[in-house]
């Protein structure tokens, strides 16, 4: 399975915390891979591609850090995970989120 936790809203030029939980729930050691999609929205730091082992029940955590360049409610970057089962390839597309992006604060 898997779980994103992300803010509700943020600030345009603010960085934006995203973390994705992903837990092996078999009996057995899977090959990861991750794919995250190009945002027109958002600046992003952490992994856009990668390969991730993950032991038998256990979990991975990966931080994203966005920062917003637009306003509005904007979708986060759609996130991709695919691993082999019984000899096929599985492909879960992470349900898409939602933030409400805020205008930069204005300094007085």
């Amino acid at each position: 399975g898997c779980e994103v936790k992300a803010p509700s809203e943020g600030r345009k030029g603010d960085s934006l915390e995203v973390q994705l939980a992903v837990r092996n729930q078999t009996g057995s050691f899977q090959e990861l891979r991750l794919e995250v999609t190009t945002c027109d929205a958002f600046l992003c730091a952490g992994y856009r591609q990668a390969s991730l082992p993950i032991l038998p029940r256990s979990s991975i955590h990966l931080q994203y850090v966005l920062v917003p360049v637009s306003v509005g409610h904007l979708d986060l970057p759609q996130m991709k995970l695919k691993w082999k089962e019984e000899g096929r390839e599985v492909v879960l597309k992470v349900p898409p989120s939602k933030v409400f992006v805020l205008p930069p604060a204005v300094s007085a």
